[in-house]
């Protein structure tokens, strides 16, 4: 005990930063595992959602907070419609494209949020942030190959994910705090329940192998605890260290393809990924330099008057 009380916030902060994102890799892998025995996607990720739509409407129950007609709105139409639509998209390429591949791919999603800040919100983003994403965009080229014998269409379902992801986190912050966690997590596991399970109608339903059960239970507990985990993240220690270890989760991925799917990287994987990677940890350490310069600048009548000056 006395070990664990010497570990700094920040050091907690970030192993529980890359743990969550390790947590829900493994239950990508383990719904990847389940299809390549036979049930399509849709339908593997239908039984999933009806899991854990209970599972949150148990949670629900136990803490008081039941879903209302009056916690449904707009925001959180779009915001579970983009959600739903970007898992579809996501699942559809993680069944036909290597596992490491997709995983990085995904991680474009914070730069894009940058560049949706800066169009939509008209948050102030600075060139650097601009070129971050840039960079960010290539390395996602690279993985995709668009124009060689190693390009695959379904690819692209995994860029339209990403995309979706981002409207999804704008429409979230449009959605009123008085709305619980739990009504918007059971919103949309309902929504995709019922999406995968229209979708899995052309595919049709397949029975579920005997340990393709063991590894839905698995699919479950992975994705409650990265979503326990990345809450919780965010809560403890400084968020500008702890978040560069968002990106550990590719180096899981690589590791999971090998081992759990006989998938060896070749090198433009390698070196989109590290891109895609690379360019994360620039626009968080650009994001850290910003804000030590603000806790750093000076606060009195001539701040306020530059403050004015750069309103008009």
């Amino acid at each position: 005990m006395r070990f664990v009380r010497t570990i700094s916030p920040n050091a907690v902060g970030s192993a529980t930063m890359a743990l969550a994102g390790l947590a829900v890799t493994a239950n990508d892998a383990f719904l990847r595992s389940i299809t390549d025995d036979g049930p399509g996607p849709y339908q593997v990720l239908c039984m999933r959602s009806i899991a854990v739509a209970l599972l949150f409407l148990i949670v629900g129950r136990v803490r008081g907070e039941h879903t209302r007609r009056a916690h449904l709105s707009g925001p959180l139409f779009v915001r579970t419609g983009s959600e739903v639509i970007a898992a579809a998209c996501f699942y559809t390429a993680l069944v036909r494209v290597e596992f490491a591949n997709i995983q990085a791919i995904v991680q474009v999603t914070p730069l894009m949020v940058t560049l949706g800040a800066a169009l939509y919100l008209r948050e102030r983003v600075t060139q650097a942030h601009y070129l971050t994403v840039l960079v960010g965009f290539i390395g996602v080229v690279v993985l995709v190959r668009p124009g060689t014998d190693a390009f695959t269409p379904w690819a692209l379902f995994a860029v339209a994910g990403a995309v979706l992801a981002t409207v999804r986190e704008f429409a979230t912050r449009r959605i009123p705090v008085s709305v619980p966690l739990v009504s918007i997590s059971f919103v949309t596991a309902i929504a995709l329940a019922s999406l995968t399970a229209a979708l899995s109608i052309a595919d049709g339903w397949e029975p579920m192998p005997g340990s393709g059960w063991l590894r839905m239970a698995g699919s479950v507990v992975t994705l409650s605890i990265g979503y326990v985990l990345s809450v919780y993240a965010v809560r403890v220690g400084d968020l500008s260290v702890s978040a560069p270890f968002r990106y550990v989760p590719v180096i899981g991925a690589v590791a999971i393809g090998y081992w759990a799917f006989d998938e060896t990287p070749d090198l433009p994987t390698w070196i989109g990924a590290a891109v895609i990677v690379a360019a994360g940890l620039a626009a968080i350490e650009y994001e850290r330099r910003a804000g030590r310069q603000h806790r750093l600048a000076p606060v009195g009548p001539a701040a306020r008057g530059g403050d004015e000056a750069e309103s008009r």
